[in-house]
Parts: C-alpha cells; sequence; structure tokens
C-alpha cells in the first residue's frame, strides 16, 4: 500500500503544471458572460464544484475501469472539487460547448489566468514562507491564503491503454509565433518536453499497476479493507483522467478532496444537492488576456467598463474571438 501510494505522488508530481516552461505560460477557464463580469471585477470568489453531479458519466471512473479496480464508497464524507481550465484559449467547439447564456453558443468568455494564480514551483517559496523580508515577494499573495496547483489531464482509453497528457495543440504556436520555421521548431522543443512527461506518467502507471497485482496476490482479488484503502489512494488522481473522446478539451484542472462538513465547504443557495469550496485568490488580479464569444461580442464595452471601475489598474488584452460562427 506504501509503495502504491508513493507512485501516486509520483502520478501528480508529473502531472503538476509547473510553468517552468516558455510554451505553458497561462491557461483559460471558459463561463458564461454574467460569471466573467464577477470575476473580471473581483466580486465573487473562484469556486471549485463538487464532482457529485457531473455532465459525463465517465469521469473519475476511467481510470478504475483500466486498473480493473472496483470502484467503491471509502468514505461517505470525502468529497471531490473541482474546477476546469485549458490550453486552448480561443477554442470555437469549447465556445459551442461551455459558458453559455440562455443555452446559446458562443455567447461565453474565456478568461486567460498566468501562473501566478496557482501554486507551481516558481510560487512555492512565496506560499511556503510567510515570514519574509525580499523585496521581489508580492506580500499581497499571504493575505490571500495558500495557492491550489494545477493538474494536467490523461486522456485515456482503459481498453487498449493508449493515453495523452493535456497539452497545447500545434496550431497555437503558429498563432502565437506567426513565423513558420520558429512556430515549427518551438512546437519541437515543446513536444519534446510533452514526451518526456508521458513516459514519467506511463511509468507511474506501470508501478501502479504493478503494487496493486502485488497486493492482490494469487486470489487476484482485493479484500474489503484493502479495497477501501486502495480506492482512497487512487481518488486524488482519478478525476485526472478523461476518456480519450475528450481529448480535443486540453484540460487542466484544480482538485481538492475534503469532508462534507468542513467549514471551507458550502451549500450552494440555489441548489442545496450540490456544494462547491471557494477559492481565497483575487479573481482578477491575474487575468491577462480575455476571449468574448461572437454572440456576445455587444458586451465588451460593459465588461471592460466596469473592470476598470472596479479598481483594476491594467486592462487585460481583450479581443472577440474571430472563430467562425455563424449567430
Amino acid at each position: 500500500m506504501l509503495d502504491l501510494q508513493n507512485h501516486v505522488i509520483e502520478m501528480l508530481t508529473n502531472l503538476l503544471v509547473d510553468f517552468d516552461s516558455e510554451y505553458e505560460r497561462k491557461v483559460a477557464h471558459y463561463t458564461n458572460f454574467t460569471v466573467a463580469q464577477l470575476l473580471g471585477t473581483n466580486r465573487t470568489k473562484f469556486r471549485l464544484n463538487s464532482t457529485d453531479f457531473m455532465n459525463h458519466p465517465s469521469e473519475g471512473n476511467i481510470l478504475f475501469e483500466y486498473l480493473h479496480l472496483n470502484k467503491i464508497e471509502y468514505d461517505s464524507h470525502n468529497k471531490t472539487f473541482l474546477s476546469c481550465f485549458t490550453f486552448n484559449h480561443n477554442s470555437l467547439n469549447q465556445f459551442r460547448l461551455y459558458g453559455l447564456q440562455d443555452n446559446k453558443p458562443c455567447t461565453g468568455v474565456s478568461l486567460v489566468y498566468n501562473s501566478n494564480f496557482f501554486f507551481n514551483t516558481d510560487t512555492m517559496i512565496i506560499d511556503s514562507i510567510k515570514d519574509n523580508n525580499l523585496d521581489s515577494v508580492n506580500k499581497e499573495d499571504f493575505k490571500n491564503g495558500l495557492k491550489i496547483p494545477l493538474f494536467r489531464c490523461v486522456y485515456l482509453d482503459s481498453f487498449t491503454g493508449y493515453f495523452e497528457v493535456a497539452k497545447r495543440n500545434k496550431f497555437t504556436f503558429f498563432q502565437e509565433i506567426q513565423d513558420k520555421s520558429l512556430s515549427v521548431k518551438s512546437w519541437e522543443d515543446y513536444m519534446k518536453k510533452m514526451i518526456g512527461i508521458e513516459e514519467k506518467v506511463n511509468n507511474s502507471m506501470n508501478y501502479i499497476l504493478i503494487a496493486l497485482n502485488y497486493i492482490k496476490g494469487e486470489s487476484h482479488n482485493l479484500k474489503v479493507d484493502d479495497l477501501k484503502s486502495a480506492n482512497k489512494i487512487i481518488s486524488p488522481i482519478s478525476f485526472l483522467f478523461k476518456h480519450f473522446a475528450f481529448q480535443e478539451e486540453q484540460e487542466c484542472r484544480m482538485v481538492v478532496i475534503d469532508k462534507i462538513e468542513s467549514d471551507h465547504v458550502i451549500l450552494d443557495e440555489n441548489d442545496k444537492t450540490k456544494s462547491y469550496i471557494e477559492y481565497s485568490q483575487p479573481t482578477n488580479r491575474d487575468i491577462k488576456n480575455i476571449y468574448i464569444g461572437l454572440a456576445s461580442s455587444y458586451k465588451m464595452s460593459d465588461l471592460l467598463k466596469k473592470m476598470k471601475e472596479s479598481g483594476v489598474k491594467k486592462l487585460p488584452k481583450t479581443i472577440i474571438s474571430e472563430n467562425p460562427y455563424r449567430i
């Protein structure tokens, strides 16, 4: 069990989005216009929602299927909360599916956050040391509490074992750099890193399988107590594995596991069956870009004006998504 736990921790370490590469500096969160306005003016907290009512039935199950591990409720008080981001900052498909206002496609907003919004290798010292005298440290961060890490998702076919980790797609390099030879070179360098991450994830997965098989022994089954322990150990990574059909989304997630009775867990006033956790960081401080769905283009001026009135010193670069869509 200790080996299994160590390899799960190793998996989480491999999937951490550390933002230490020049190619991964920002991630986007798609939401509806009303929420985008509240986040952009810091009039609400960023939420990590309970996974109890996820849209896709395979959520949280695909890894258990691949490991041939029965999923059971090891502790009914434990709940998983998450919030989703993506490397695709300006995606027509995501504008069609997410952040819909009145169920209309392309009415949402993509808020692009930089690395300072998350716990990562660059902010580790800042987040861990409270008493410091370094001028370079942003002391405002301390008043907002500790940050939550961001992990890239793994898109897995549980039948064949084939997987890919979430990453930028090649076209985004051409969009950003706008030079063919430099774009190709940057893409190739980036892919070397991604291949390295996938090799590490694959190694961790193999060791997890070996540990589980050792625990099962000759009977090829787990005793009830062992099954509960294995479920508890695997659960932190279970919602980072998604069905390969969703690979286009290139998703990353903040994940928190907490007791339902915890002071941090809040019941939704509009639906008492749902709950969430509030993230303590300011919701507008680290927004660097905003893409507005074509169907909400007429609201751009209102959004920027309200952000300016809320005290935002420098407005993020904001554009109407140029993705073709007939309104």
